[in-house]
């Protein structure tokens, strides 16, 4: 089952499970003291053993990038990431406060406005995951990538 502002991704690269977890450990920062504070890494997080947790490092604040979860596994001549982008869990509780709360006292004006800002979280959601895709395919010299 496919939940809302979610994909799963599949990155194939040459490299060896060694070489690929490296350069992915290599591009992961910290967590930042500030939303204004500029880092070098493109992703902050976590990577442990073959299991990663990120998110794509931005300056200020956006709600729609997308939480990376996934594993790479050594498979045949090179190494594969697996795992999935989603809306971080708090972004959805707000977004679904937003949306379901208010409608009950204002009416069919309120719901239409808040499907609409549904379909541009959407699409402004798919930008940023591919984008995060493009990113993580850079770093591990993917030969093929995408979204499942």
């Amino acid at each position: 089952m496919r939940f809302p502002f979610q994909r799963r991704f599949t990155i194939e690269s040459a490299l060896s499970l060694d070489q690929a977890t490296s350069r992915l450990g290599e591009s992961i920062g910290g967590t930042r003291t500030s939303l204004f504070e500029r880092t070098r890494e493109p992703f902050m997080g976590v990577l442990r053993n073959d299991r990663f947790d990120i998110i794509r490092t931005t300056y200020g604040r956006n709600s729609v990038r997308p939480r990376i979860r996934g594993q790479v596994e050594a498979e045949g001549n090179g190494t594969t990431l697996h795992g999935t982008m989603k809306v971080h869990e708090l972004v959805l509780g707000f977004f679904a406060l937003l949306v379901l709360g208010p409608w009950f006292f204002i009416g069919y004006v309120w719901l239409a406005g808040m499907i609409l800002l549904l379909v541009l979280f959407g699409v402004a959601f798919n930008h940023e995951s591919s984008r995060a895709l493009r990113m993580l395919a850079e770093i591990v010299d993917a030969e093929r990538s995408g979204f499942e």
